[in-house]
C-alpha cells in the first residue's frame, strides 16, 4: 500500500468516526437547569457497600434485567446519598420510578423524595459518548454553586433510554 493510499484511508476511517461520534451524541452538551418542587417516589432496594463493589453493580444489573424482562415496569432510577465520586462507601436506592403504582415485587421497598428546589442535567447522548458522572456532577454543583445554593447530598440518576439520562441534585 503506497503512502497516500494509506494516507487517504486514515483520513476516511477519522472522517468516520467523527462522524459516528456526532450521530451517537458525543458533540452535545448537557443542559442544565433549576427546578421547583422537585418529588420522586422510587420502588427499588437499597444498597450499601463499596463505591468499586459488585453489590451496586449486581442490583442495577438485576432491576434492569427485570425492566428488560418486562417484570417491573418504569423508569431506571438510582439515588446516591453523598457523592459517590468522593466517597469510598456508598448508600444507594436502586430501582424504577414506577408507571402504575401497584403491587411491590418481593423484596422491595418505596423510597420517596421531595424537595422545593433541585438542579437537573439532561444528557442525550449514547451512553459509549455520554460524559461521564463525575463531570456532569461537577458541572451541576458549579451551577449550583453560580445560583448560590447548597447541595443536599442527593444524587438521582434516571435512565429514560440508552441515549436519555436526567441526573437530579438537590438544593437549598
Amino acid at each position: 500500500m503506497s503512502r497516500n493510499s494509506f494516507f487517504i484511508l486514515l483520513l476516511v476511517i477519522i472522517g468516520f468516526s467523527v462522524v459516528a461520534y456526532s450521530f451517537l451524541g458525543g458533540f452535545k452538551k448537557i443542559t442544565i437547569a433549576e427546578v421547583e418542587n422537585f418529588s420522586i417516589k422510587v420502588i427499588g432496594k437499597e444498597v450499601r457497600g463499596s463505591t468499586q463493589g459488585v453489590d451496586l453493580n449486581k442490583q442495577m444489573y438485576d432491576i434492569r434485567k427485570k425492566l428488560d424482562e418486562d417484570k417491573i415496569e418504569g423508569v431506571f432510577t438510582a439515588i446516591f446519598e453523598g457523592n459517590p465520586d468522593e466517597l469510598d462507601t456508598i448508600t444507594a436506592f436502586v430501582g424504577v420510578v414506577p408507571k402504575v403504582t401497584g403491587h411491590l415485587p418481593e423484596g422491595f421497598s418505596t423510597k420517596n423524595i421531595e424537595a422545593k428546589k433541585g438542579i437537573i442535567g439532561i444528557m442525550n447522548s449514547h451512553v459509549w459518548v455520554a460524559p461521564n458522572p463525575v463531570e456532569v456532577n461537577s458541572q451541576l454543583m458549579g451551577f449550583a454553586k453560580t445560583k448560590t445554593l447548597s447541595s443536599q447530598d442527593l444524587i438521582i440518576e434516571q435512565y429514560f433510554a440508552s441515549d436519555s439520562v436526567v441526573t437530579t441534585i438537590l438544593v437549598e
